[in-house]
């Protein structure tokens, strides 16, 4: 693989700016205080200023804060922070220090979220949608995946692909096979990988959930989407914690069912006092997965920043190191009730994972190639990066990243062929799938006769390697000014980066039994001339599928906006332009016949190569206006576009000539108009959304001939629907939340089958809402809470319908005082209280030739009920 040459990239908003310090004119009287949690934990990079005035002040890392007024008493002040409801107080005396607490937000539209034009606003005075959560809501969500996390957002369908990783997310109604595709995943304002597509894999195999984050932001609209990498449709940011003069540590283990065991760590603190910083965060995991499937995972993840204090700024390094693997669960053969099926054991199969697949081997012609199904969703190697952030006298503010990534990647895992082969009789399928008059089947492991009452079926096993090599930088300066009687924050910015992929794919056909856990099995066929042949070795009946591909992508975008106010008016406007260019290489393949006397298909050396390059621009408007102190109402529009993915171009060239020109931006066009209500005990909001998106290149893993390809075709697409939220307050600490979406997605265009037009898009439900009751004081706190997901359909076609399905949850947790610095948490949890049953998606593989009817529908069912029990010390 070629080294890395340069790189450049960035983004975007929210950012934990604890630091956007406005130096003050001379003024006659100061105020000075101290701001603190409900806990009494110090809060660092609060921010404290005059009730309608654009002066302000941040806390430092004790917390404390002086600011500076021209009147000598009864002074309002408005003290906020992310994550946090904002403060307002009357201060009568000056010379009294102030202890400011303020109060864990969580959803509610109080919360100061930091755009990334540098600015602090409150989600209510926002002309966009804003979903917050805290680094306490977060650990009450996390259960086995970030689609735990990610599907109460409203507009959001998660699917959790079985493990820790590999979440499908879909926004909006917009089309794709999951994977973040539409929502760019980014972590301390840089995404987790700059260019999409250049394989399958989510971005989310790269990073794990840990104690080390003080909050996820998901942004839909407004400018703010235009910075970085970019995606109009919406973009999902962690931010880390960071170290203060006040050391602090946690240190968590979780024991959930069937089979993990987890160990997570914070610590963060000062190496020089009010000068050098520190904070790092780790976890260790061993896990036989949400579903036994003799295919255990474990690995460790480090992540931390180191930060130093500069003049009216700071320079900060982060870095992670990652060594860890994560089951994926694919579909599978259920009954033709969707159910779970019954093995010839008479136990139930939960998946038809095995650890007895980690033997498959193959004679090619390249040499002798042994599966890495035990590796699962394999990742190690990790990220440095260095963030610059400077206020200049001038009142310029400069924000400068630069991020180097480097991934060893695999993404091994099994799957029906897509074809159509259910499980069948040994008798039925000697006729059906070899034609021979007879045969015999053994266990591969040790050579013994099969059951007679076991069912067989041929599967998959598919390994993916994929490394990846990233440099990205951004830089981006802002300003306030005024002209006129019209405040300004102005940003401009540049994002730049340069990623390399390899993608190569070798798919293993094994025969097996129809049973949990199964074992291997080889047949040995004869035909009507009494001709003996083998039809599978150690298991393998076939080497259907090699692909072998190395893409290069680089990216370079410009981006102008500006926050305004006219009085109460907001307005935001914002343009980006990007270009992108790529080159690509794919190996050619052919297939033969091994020694054992099963056909491989194998790489011949020979590459067809591509290079394309396209661009465009976006442009992004929106307006807030409160009509009372307590109801804001906002609208934005968004003209986008999306690259197409270049993991689709393998199709569209035959040695290095396009098939027809493709490729080119995919556009988008989005609006969103809705009210905002605020008040003491109770938040509301209320939406309306549609969004066009046209001449998608949408790619697909199908079956073709009894491999899996990718294949790709254009669509067009419109959605939009209505998204609501709730958060009511209706006894001391106890609240009802809720979030629901009812919208409407259809194809608009379907190049391939031009009968879908009309059809609803798949995957996409009609209607869903989370809605759940929350009691929280200091000391205790209990949950339960229940998301519900509407009908869908499988494929594009709508042949196959999914039935609603509900997931509930509980949990609860108990602190305990151990001196006044230190406590004990436990907690624990319940994922699928009432172990209900739902389907969440079909059989991808099929594509349009899957229906509801047969003796077997694949399908990948949610995960059945598990618990958690988590003890969290904290000094």
């Amino acid at each position: 693989m070629k080294k890395f040459i340069f790189g450049n990239k960035g983004i975007i908003l929210l950012l934990f700016t604890f630091l956007t310090a406005h130096c003050v004119f001379a003024q006659k009287s100061s105020i000075s205080g101290k701001v603190i949690d409900v806990k009494g934990a110090v809060i660092a990079g609060a921010s404290v200023k005059l009730k309608d005035a654009k002066i302000g002040v941040v806390s430092n890392d004790e917390g404390k804060f002086t600011l500076s007024v021209n009147a000598s008493t009864n002074t309002t002040i408005i003290v906020s922070y992310v994550g946090y409801d904002d403060q307002s107080l009357v201060v009568a005396d000056f010379a009294k220090e102030l202890v400011v607490v303020l109060k864990e937000a969580g959803s509610t539209l109080s919360s100061v979220v930091v755009t990334a034009n540098n600015s602090r606003r409150s989600q209510m005075e926002m002309p966009i949608s804003v979903t917050t959560f805290s680094a306490s809501k977060i650990a009450s969500l996390r259960f086995n995946s970030n689609a735990d996390i990610l599907r109460v957002v409203p507009g959001i369908t998660a699917e959790g692909g079985g493990g820790d990783v590999a979440a499908n997310i879909f926004v909006r109604g917009l089309p794709s096979g999951g994977q973040y595709q539409f929502t760019p995943l980014q972590i301390d304002g840089m995404p987790v990988v700059g260019t999409m597509g250049l394989n399958s894999s989510a971005p989310d195999v790269y990073f794990r959930n840990d104690l080390g984050f003080n909050n996820i932001e998901f942004v839909r609209g407004g400018s703010s989407t235009l910075f970085g990498a970019g995606s109009v449709a919406g973009i999902i940011n962690y931010a880390s914690k960071y170290g203060s003069n006040q050391s602090k540590t946690m240190i968590e283990t979780e024991f959930a069912s069937p089979g993990k065991v987890r160990f997570d760590f914070n610590t963060g603190g000062a190496i020089t006092e009010n000068s050098l910083f520190y904070n790092i965060s780790g976890t260790y995991r061993y896990d036989e997965g949400p579903i036994r499937t003799g295919l255990t995972s474990n690995g460790y993840q480090v992540r931390g920043n180191i930060r130093k204090v500069i003049n009216n700024g700071f320079l900060t390094v982060h870095f992670q190191m990652i060594d860890d693997k994560a089951q994926f669960l694919l579909p599978y053969p259920l009954t033709s009730n969707r159910e779970r099926p019954v093995g010839w054991d008479g136990n139930t199969i939960y998946s038809l994972q095995t650890a007895a697949a980690t033997l498959l081997t193959a004679r090619t012609p390249n040499g002798l190639y042994q599966s890495q199904a035990a590796n699962g969703a394999f990742t190690k190697g990790g990220y440095i990066m260095v963030d610059f952030q400077k206020e200049f006298e001038s009142g310029w503010k400069l924000n400068a990243k630069i991020r180097s990534a480097k991934y060893q990647h695999q993404f091994n895992f099994f799957g029906t062929d897509g074809s159509g082969r259910n499980p069948l009789t040994q008798a039925n399928f000697l006729k059906t799938i070899t034609g021979a008059v007879s045969g015999t089947y053994t266990y591969a492991d040790d050579n013994t006769p099969v059951n007679a009452n076991a069912l067989v079926l041929q599967n998959n096993m598919t390994d993916r390697n994929r490394p990846l090599n990233e440099m990205s930088t951004l830089m981006t300066l802002s300003k306030t000014f005024k002209t006129g009687n019209i405040n300004h924050n102005f940003t401009m910015g540049f994002f730049g980066s340069r990623t390399e992929a390899v993608d190569f794919n070798l798919q293993l056909r094994f025969l097996s039994e129809f049973k949990d856990q199964p074992r291997l099995l080889n047949l040995t066929t004869v035909d009507a001339n009494n001709i003996s042949t083998r039809f599978t070795s150690n298991g393998v009946a076939a080497v259907p599928g090699y692909t072998n591909k190395t893409i290069t992508s680089r990216k370079t975008a410009f981006y102008l906006s500006d926050e305004m106010q006219i009085g109460k008016l907001k307005l935001d406007a914002g343009l980006r332009f990007e270009k992108i260019s790529a080159n690509g290489s794919i190996e050619k393949s052919a297939t033969a016949r091994n020694a054992d006397g099963i056909n491989v298909a194998f790489g011949t050396g020979a590459f067809d190569r591509f290079n394309v390059s396209t661009s465009d621009w976006a442009l992004a408007l929106a307006a807030s206006y409160p009509i009372t102190d307590h109801i804001n109402a906002y609208a934005n529009f968004s003209k986008g576009f999306f690259f197409p993915e270049l993991r689709g171009l393998s199709v569209r060239y035959n040695n290095g000539i396009p098939a027809y020109p493709i490729f080119k931006p995919e556009k988008i066009n989005q609006y969103e108009a809705g009210m905002k209500f605020n008040y003491s005990k109770l938040t509301l909001t209320a939406a309306y959304f549609s969004a066009t998106l046209n001449d998608r290149l949408l790619v697909q893993f199908l079956n073709v001939g009894g491999a899996i390809q990718e294949l790709s075709r254009f669509i067009s697409t419109k959605s939009s629907g209505f998204e609501g939220t709730v958060d009511y307050e209706f006894a001391k600490n106890l609240h009802f939340i809720s979030s629901v979406t009812a919208q409407k997605a259809t194809y608009t265009k379907d190049e391939t089958t031009p009968t879908n037009v009309g059809k609803w898009v798949e995957r996409q439900p009609q209607f869903m809402y989370d809605a759940g009751l929350y009691y929280a004081n200091k000391t205790f706190d209990i949950s339960f809470s229940n998301n519900y997901q509407g009908k869908r359909f499988g494929n594009a076609s709508n042949l196959v319908s999914l039935d609603p399905y509900s997931i509930a949850r509980l949990t609860a947790g108990y602190n305990f005082s151990l001196d006044s610095k230190s406590s004990l948490r436990v907690s624990g949890g319940i994922f699928n209280m009432f172990n209900s049953e739902g389907i969440t998606e079909g059989n991808p593989r099929a594509g349009d030739v899957q229906t509801n009817s047969g003796d077997f529908f694949v399908g990948r069912p949610i995960l059945p009920r598990s618990y958690y029990v988590r003890l969290t010390f904290t000094f």
